[in-house]
């Protein structure tokens, strides 16, 4: 079993519970985070460091069985997103192999392979068919990362999450929360025959751990819930969090097709109104 996991993004959604997971079962655990008040005295080693295609990981990765590598940028707000998500977790990889790590887990997204699922969920080995310049790095860094592991012997793992959620809403559910909170209605009530996949953030770091723990790893894998949720479902999950009732309005699915059709949003209708769904 490995045992010294190096894990990117301490303090992030992700990073953040998969460390406090990992500690709980014995492992020891370091990592990075950019953020100079960040502060756990249960990690072994914490690294301040900026996540780019310069940094030099060699001296922190020395001793580490595998990287999870859970860092990036979802926008391109303040960073250049091919850079970060894909050039830095490329020069990660390398300095990893330089350093003896024999395994590296990345955290990917079912975005690389869509926006949008018809008559059955996506899976590992469907075409990948990214809409926009997150998925696209998320895909080239999977490709950079397939191409070290053939050079190297770098055990690699890709991973493609749904959207991620736990008892704080964080990402896209934060709108949800909002309108929840200020008991703004919330025209979504009548769709409730669409389906999603999400996943809860325990589940992903529990998955994380069985790869960590893999006689071998390699290729790309999914993580979901057993079930997939309604756009309805998903508000009144948001509720559930909050522990508040979401105010739900009922307005034809048709019509609300219609309306954002009108207002130039059809993307915003297919996030919120159309089926996006993994197999894992």
């Amino acid at each position: 079993m490995s045992r010294c996991v190096y894990i990117t993004g301490l303090n992030g959604f992700v990073g953040g519970d998969l460390c406090k997971f990992l500690l709980s079962q014995g492992y020891e655990v370091r990592g990075s985070v950019r953020d100079l008040s960040y502060d756990n005295q249960a990690v072994s080693q914490i690294d301040i460091k900026e996540f780019s295609s310069e940094t030099d990981w060699k001296k922190a990765l020395k001793g580490v069985d595998c990287i999870v590598h859970t860092a990036g940028v979802t926008s391109t707000k303040g960073a250049n997103i091919f850079a970060v998500n894909t050039d830095a977790t490329l020069k990660l990889a390398r300095d990893a192999v330089s350093a003896g790590v024999k395994r590296l887990i990345f955290l990917s997204s079912a975005k690389v392979n869509g926006e949008v699922t018809y008559d059955k969920p996506f899976a590992v080995n469907d075409l990948p068919n990214p809409q926009d310049d997150y998925a696209l790095s998320k895909l080239q860094a999977e490709e950079g990362l397939r191409k070290i592991a053939k050079e190297t012997g770098l055990e690699v793992i890709c991973i493609r999450p749904p959207m991620v959620y736990g008892n704080t809403p964080t990402g896209n559910l934060k709108l949800f929360a909002l309108l929840i909170k200020w008991r703004i209605p919330i025209p979504l009530g009548s769709v409730k025959h669409n389906k999603r996949s999400l996943v809860n953030v325990g589940l992903l770091s529990r998955a994380i751990r069985e790869k960590i723990d893999a006689d071998t790893v390699s290729g790309v894998s999914f993580v979901r819930d057993e079930q997939d949720y309604s756009t309805r479902e998903i508000v009144e999950k948001v509720g559930e969090m909050l522990k508040k009732k979401p105010f739900l309005i009922s307005i034809p699915e048709g019509l609300l097709k219609r309306f954002f059709k009108l207002i130039g949003q059809a993307s915003m209708r297919q996030k919120l109104m159309g089926n996006l769904q993994v197999k894992s």
